[in-house]
């Protein structure tokens, strides 16, 4: 019987072509395990998982704040991030949001273009506590100036540019607010301070790890008593740091003229610094 031989021609051609696919194989099992995934894309941030290299230290002030979306006084609250974000000594707003679509909104409706550059979203899907903005601090904002302010609060005055990590690091300042004109009169850095403490600035990390998150995680203003709390709680674990109030030379203008006189009924009536759990630093002037 005889049987066709193949062509050395049709041999060679079957052999170049597993060849190649071979060559193929290999390049793509390599590529897929070294060349890292793509992202996936979009706006939302999980502070809690995801790796961000921190800013480089004692350049400009980074506030943390949550802007509220579709407020009864959302004209003020945009007020107040866009007089933080176009003050000459903040480097960055971080806006911690409630969910993606207030994310996409302080882009796309509150934010003008030429200041998206100082804007940061991180969404946390809910509302601020301290706990959340102390978190984000350690985290991230390592030994830069930080402060944590209630979303009605603005940087105002002209000394902040003199402020830097050296300044700032053995101590936590509770400041007291500036009233504008007219507006509310409930509390006032020169006048009835106490009370309205209504930002913070320090350098993180603070000290205390879970056990300081955990009696910290109330919220971001609304609550009577949080922020006077809130002092008393980072000493107890940070004595190192002297609480102060410069406020008389370090100034935050409060944007509260809607309904400045009435009774607030959104105000959480429950104190939560009960038990001598409080600290009301006096208000001062800073040496500079």
């Amino acid at each position: 019987m005889w049987v066709k031989r193949p062509s050395t021609a049709n041999m060679s051609r079957g052999a170049a072509f597993a060849l190649g696919v071979a060559v193929v194989f290999v390049v793509a099992f390599f590529l897929f395990l070294f060349i890292p995934p793509c992202p996936a894309a979009g706006l939302e941030r999980d502070i809690y998982e995801e790796e961000q290299p921190p800013p480089p230290p004692s350049i400009g002030l980074h506030v943390i704040q949550q802007p509220p979306w579709r407020a009864a006084r959302q004209a003020e609250f945009r007020d107040a991030l866009l007089a933080t974000l176009r003050h000459p000594s903040v480097h960055t707003v971080h806006a911690l949001t409630e969910s993606v679509a207030h994310q996409v909104a302080l882009y796309e409706e509150v934010v003008p273009a030429n200041l998206h550059h100082k804007l940061r979203t991180h969404n946390i899907g809910k509302r601020i506590s301290y706990a959340d903005g102390v978190r984000y601090a350690n985290r991230y904002l390592g030994n830069t100036t930080t402060l944590l302010c209630n979303a009605d609060i603005s940087v105002a005055g002209p000394e902040w540019d003199r402020l830097s990590v050296h300044m700032l690091r053995r101590f936590l300042w509770g400041l007291s607010r500036d009233e504008r004109p007219g507006c509310a009169w409930q509390c006032d850095c020169a006048g009835r301070w106490n009370g309205c403490h209504d930002c913070f600035a320090f350098v993180p990390p603070l000290r205390g790890g879970d056990a300081l998150l955990e009696r910290i995680a109330f919220r971001v203003g609304g609550l009577w008593g949080s922020e006077n709390r809130f002092m008393w709680e980072v000493a107890q674990t940070n004595p190192h740091l002297r609480v102060r109030n410069p406020c008389r030379t370090f100034h935050t203008a409060h944007w509260h003229c809607t309904e400045s006189g009435r009774y607030r009924p959104t105000q959480d009536q429950r104190r939560v610094n009960d038990a001598n759990r409080s600290l009301a630093p006096w208000p001062e002037h800073w040496h500079l």
